[in-house]
């Protein structure tokens, strides 16, 4: 868990590491993860110093990997551990990478393959003691994120979003319907690497002061266990998530759930 009063001081020393690793303004930096408490700290950090953050589904195979670094010119890779292979995959076909960050901290004694980019844990970035460069972005036009679209009708294609347009995404759901405060809490189970887990529930639940438990994919047992264990009350789900819900016998177990005010 990172309570509250130390994710600022995190993003900064991540931030400050990054800045000593040759990050800079106008550079892209790969997101590969499942969802995880490392998330937010990581993308805040790099769009701290000016930086683009593209996010990849960690379903992607090794060569979808490589085509999304190499489209969004990213230069370094922020990685989950289980995926560090894949990730050594795609710089062999191709991934121009520098830098790669693994978010466990046991690392593999060996790189895989000649040619590797160095390895380090993003605890390494986090134990930075310097202050992070101050740095002068124009919101409106500095791309703060690169996420990529699901190529349902051609190629994915990446939709460069600038700090503004992130910002004002926020205060268009806050003034649509997605009003929360500290006492809530979410269930973060669909991706932060698309658009909806990053904007409606990342975004929101940090502007708000609201909990975010963080759940790498959907599991069933664990998807109800959460939602009794955290008093959750506020849900955001997929259609397919909707009907597990009005269907399945393992609900009732965990009924009712009074301090659930809202499903989205």
């Amino acid at each position: 868990s990172t309570p509250w009063a130390a994710l600022e001081p995190m993003v900064r020393a991540c931030a400050a590491g990054l800045a000593s690793r040759g990050l800079r303004a106008g550079d892209t930096i790969g997101l590969l993860s499942p969802n995880s408490i490392h998330y937010p700290i990581a993308l805040f950090a790099a769009s701290s110093l000016g930086a683009s953050v593209t996010t990849l589904n960690p379903l992607y195979t090794p060569d979808e990997i490589a085509t999304q670094l190499t489209d969004a010119k990213a230069t370094q890779l922020y990685v989950a551990g289980p995926l560090l292979e894949k990730a050594y995959q795609a710089v062999a076909k191709g991934a121009n990478l520098t830098r790669i960050y693994s978010f466990d901290d046991e690392l593999p004694k060996e790189k895989s393959g000649g040619g590797a980019p160095p390895l380090e844990s993003f605890s390494a970035l986090l134990a930075t003691t310097d202050a992070p460069p101050s740095v002068q972005i124009d919101p409106a036009s500095t791309v703060a994120l690169i996420p990529y679209s699901s190529g349902t009708s051609g190629l994915p294609k990446g939709v460069e979003l600038t700090h503004s347009n992130v910002v004002a995404n926020v205060l268009q759901c806050e003034l649509e319907h997605v009003l929360m405060d500290s006492s809530d809490t979410l269930i973060g189970v669909l991706p932060f690497y698309h658009i909806y887990g990053f904007t409606v529930i990342l975004n929101i639940a940090l502007c708000s002061g609201a909990t975010v438990v963080t759940m790498p994919s959907f599991d069933p047992a664990l998807f109800l266990k959460v939602l009794k264990q955290h008093s959750v009350t506020v849900a955001h789900v997929a259609p397919p998530l909707v009907g597990f819900l009005a269907k399945h016998p393992a609900v009732d177990s965990v009924l009712p759930l009074p301090k659930l005010k809202e499903l989205f």
